[in-house]
């Protein structure tokens, strides 16, 4: 049965094409997680821009919609 849960962070970077892609781009897996955790604790804090978060989310693309 499928649910409608996005997998965590630690379950991406458990995928093997998630990681080839990351090697091929020479991303650390080790600093990408620590920039995740940082803008984690970054947003819980209330320091993101308040322009950034009052922008739409679209979820079909995970993406954010920039103001129009």
């Amino acid at each position: 049965m499928m649910t409608n849960e996005e997998p965590t962070l630690d379950e991406l970077l458990r995928e093997p094409i998630i990681r080839l892609v990351m090697v091929r781009d020479g991303i650390d897996i080790s600093e990408a997680r620590a920039m995740m955790e940082q803008a984690k604790f970054r947003l819980n804090r209330g320091c993101i821009p308040t322009g950034l978060l009052q922008r739409a989310c679209n979820p079909c693309l995970n993406t954010i919609i920039p103001d129009a």
